[in-house]
C-alpha cells in the first residue's frame, strides 16, 4: 500500500494549483525548477505549498485523484476557505466524494 498526497500550491501570480503525488517535497522542487505541469511555468513561479491531504488506504491513488478533481471544480472563494480551514485544523477535513 502506497500513500498518496493531494497538494495545493499558490503561484507567484496568486492562483492556486493542485495535483497529486507520492512525494510532496520532490514535486514542489520540480515545479519550482520549471518542470512538471505546464501551467506552472514562466511568470507563475515560484510556487508555495499551502496544504496537503494524505491518503493511505488501499484506494489511495483513486481517492487522491477524486479529491483533486473535486477541488479543481470549486470556486476560488471555496478553495480559499478550504485552505484556511486546513491551516487552522490540520489534515482533518476531507471532501465528500461519491
Amino acid at each position: 500500500m502506497t500513500a498518496w498526497f493531494m497538494y495545493v500550491v499558490e503561484t507567484a501570480t496568486g492562483s492556486f494549483y493542485c495535483g497529486i503525488t507520492k512525494d510532496v517535497n520532490r514535486r514542489i522542487e520540480t515545479h519550482n525548477r520549471g518542470r512538471g505541469a505546464k501551467y506552472l511555468r514562466g511568470s507563475r513561479l515560484p510556487v508555495r505549498l499551502l496544504t496537503t491531504w494524505h491518503f493511505d488506504q488501499e484506494t489511495a491513488h483513486s481517492d487522491a485523484l477524486k479529491a483533486e478533481c473535486w477541488f479543481k471544480r470549486q470556486s476560488k472563494i471555496n478553495k480559499i476557505n478550504i485552505v484556511h480551514y486546513q491551516e487552522r485544523h490540520g489534515n482533518r477535513w476531507r471532501p465528500k466524494i461519491p
